[in-house]
């Protein structure tokens, strides 16, 4: 799960402009799943590897590399408070444009906040619980969400929620 809460924080910083932040999220993540044994959550591996690729296309290799390997030797206490600090970011830049958005891209009320949540890479129990509702009940929401959306994944939902600024 932390693994997916740095991607997450990665993709932000890029979305923002903060190429560096996001290559050493993305080093810290990588040096995580080797201590853990999973490089990249399971599942997640073509959408990992295009916004690494739109993160290197902001920058100077050499400067890709830099900040990548300064993300690897991070410890746990510092990757997180990077990621905090994207989030924070990424938050007070987006705020004015969250409040002004008025498509919601056919979704229901409901559904915008599961996939609100899911773009915050919380679990579907997590999801429930915070929503009050059951497991079963978050599948069928995001199924729904999936199928309206023409998504396959929930990094692809969470990717959408952010470009669309839904979440």
């Amino acid at each position: 799960m932390l693994q997916f809460s740095l991607w997450t924080a990665a993709s932000r910083a890029n979305e923002i402009g903060r190429h560096a932040q996001a290559a050493r999220l993305f080093g810290a993540m990588e040096q995580l799943g080797r201590q853990t044994g999973a490089a990249v959550p399971f599942g997640y591996q073509q959408e990992h590897d295009e916004e690494v690729g739109r993160v290197r296309s902001h920058m100077e290799e050499d400067d890709f590399e830099t900040a990548w390997l300064a993300g690897k030797s991070m410890d746990l206490d510092t990757a997180v408070a990077e990621a905090d600090d994207a989030f924070s970011a990424w938050e007070a830049a987006s705020t004015v444009a969250r409040i002004s958005v008025p498509d919601t891209h056919g979704l229901s009320r409901r559904e915008i906040d599961v996939l609100r949540l899911v773009a915050a890479g919380k679990s579907n129990r997590t999801i429930g619980e915070d929503l009050f509702i059951s497991e079963a009940t978050v599948k069928v929401h995001i199924r729904s969400i999936m199928r309206k959306l023409d998504l396959g994944s929930r990094t692809a939902l969470a990717s959408f929620a952010i470009r669309h600024q839904l979440d």
